[in-house]
């Protein structure tokens, strides 16, 4: 099995194909300022593709992302590490199991900057199945949005009867202008904060060797705990409004 994408010949949108392989293929969209990279992916239960790896090169802190496809990861109700604990009451699944796939992909989201769809949207409140067949039901299917992609989002896991597999649906809906204005993170510094973001940093450090990580990974890590204490905010990068103000000479 591979991936097809088929990409509608009206599209305005600059494309450009970045990565592709076997089971993931990479698509970056260019509008004006800005870019979202798209990944596509089938990995089958067999796999020895490093998921982790081809997150961290799309790097969803720094670019706007979507991570979308059957990659046969069971992640049950998880929606992000809050006080050490997976489950939290925001995200819903009707599949409760993580495999062990699942636990790689939690490992690896708990060091990103992904949100995940499934079970996360007015149209997907319940987290439906995405695959099901005589030996049961699951969700394996799944959609990774980074959180610096602020459209309008919908989720859907669509009906299909010719395959085990439920076609999943993203559907983003802009609600600013693309081609002038672009959002970077901007830190705050809050002293009053500073034990909740040293905690947060030391659990996500937890797992590497802090005398080997390449600066890169630290800045992230240290992005990421600073957004978990709500110390980033966002600064507006374009064409600035112009108003008509009073001439600031006169005619003399």
């Amino acid at each position: 099995m591979g991936t097809i994408i088929g990409i509608n010949k009206k599209t305005k949108q600059s494309l450009s194909m970045v990565h592709q392989s076997y089971e993931i293929c990479v698509l970056e969209i260019k509008e004006g300022f800005r870019k979202i990279y798209v990944t596509f992916a089938y990995t089958s239960p067999e796999s020895l593709t490093d998921l982790d790896n081809i997150i961290n090169k799309i790097d969803p802190f720094q670019n706007q992302c979507i991570f979308m496809g059957d990659i046969n990861c069971r992640i049950g109700k998880y929606n992000g590490l809050m006080n050490n604990n997976f489950f939290t009451d925001d995200r819903q699944s009707k599949d409760s199991i993580i495999n062990s796939r699942g636990k790689r992909l939690i490992h690896s989201l708990n060091k990103s900057n992904f949100k995940v769809m499934n079970g996360n949207s007015e149209t997907d409140k319940t987290g439906h199945y995405t695959f099901s067949n005589k030996n049961g039901s699951s969700v394996i299917d799944l959609c990774l949005i980074s959180k610096n992609l602020t459209d309008n989002k919908t989720f859907e896991v669509l009906n299909n009867e010719e395959s085990c597999h439920f076609p999943i649906l993203l559907t983003l809906n802009r609600n600013y202008s693309l081609s002038t204005r672009l959002d970077i993170p901007k830190a705050i510094w809050n002293s009053e904060k500073i034990i909740d973001y040293q905690e947060n940093l030391d659990n996500l450090l937890q797992y590497h060797d802090q005398s080997q990580i390449d600066i890169k990974s630290m800045t992230d890590k240290i992005v990421q705990s600073m957004n978990s204490c709500k110390m980033l905010t966002t600064k507006n990068l374009g064409e600035p409004t112009i108003t008509n103000g009073p001439k600031w000479f006169d005619n003399k």
